[in-house]
């Protein structure tokens, strides 16, 4: 009598493991929009930082691990005058301060002044925010990091923590902006920074605990 044939079990599972945050370069312009995220690198407020910042970023990374990052993402806070409040990922941003003839862009440059998504949820980068809007939001670096990914052909992704604060109050008695925090914004910063951590949590395997 033939051995009863035994059937074989194959253990088999459907879990897929989540990228690493050292996959990529994340930027934020002040360590005041990055509470708990240790991971984050700092530029400042202005284009010129954010460029330079990007640079430099982006060759440590090549530097350390032989390759190009697989992206850059930027997040921090954003105005937008109260409109909208929360967590939005930016698809389009545009160099606002670049206006020409109905145009965002800097002449001879091969760049576009707008970049992204033209149906996307829209940054204006601009050197002074005002109360005046051509996109979802306004703040003083996204485009140029856009820019310097475009450039150096690495995937950019951008993150807003959209608020109705301003970074600086107004002084009353001297009728023009100082440098006086905001204790309100900084609040709404660690809210922000909040939300951007549990997103990262949820897209990363590698996030570390909150101390």
């Amino acid at each position: 009598m033939a051995e009863e044939t035994k059937e074989i079990k194959i253990e088999t599972t459907t879990e897929k493991s989540l990228p690493s945050l050292k996959n990529g370069v994340w930027l934020a312009s002040v360590k005041e929009e990055t509470v708990g995220m240790n991971w984050f690198k700092h530029c400042g407020f202005g284009k010129i930082n954010a460029t330079r910042t990007t640079i430099l970023a982006i060759q440590a990374y090549v530097m350390v691990n032989a390759k190009m990052p697989s992206f850059v993402c930027h997040y921090g806070w954003a105005y937008n005058g109260g409109s909208k409040q929360g967590l939005y990922e930016i698809k389009k941003v545009i160099e606002s301060d670049m206006h020409i003839d109905k145009l965002y862009d800097t002449p001879f440059d091969d760049v576009p002044g707008v970049l992204g998504d033209p149906e996307g949820m829209a940054c204006a980068t601009m050197d002074k925010v005002t109360d005046t809007f051509i996109a979802d939001c306004c703040d003083h670096t996204a485009y140029a990091i856009a820019k310097q990914c475009k450039e150096m052909k690495v995937d950019f992704r951008c993150f807003k923590y959209l608020s109705p604060q301003r970074p600086f109050c107004m002084d009353p008695d001297a009728n023009e902006y100082t440098q006086i925090k905001n204790k309100d914004w900084e609040l709404e910063c660690k809210i922000g920074a909040g939300l951007m951590r549990q997103m990262c949590a949820n897209r990363f395997g590698d996030v570390p605990n909150a101390t």
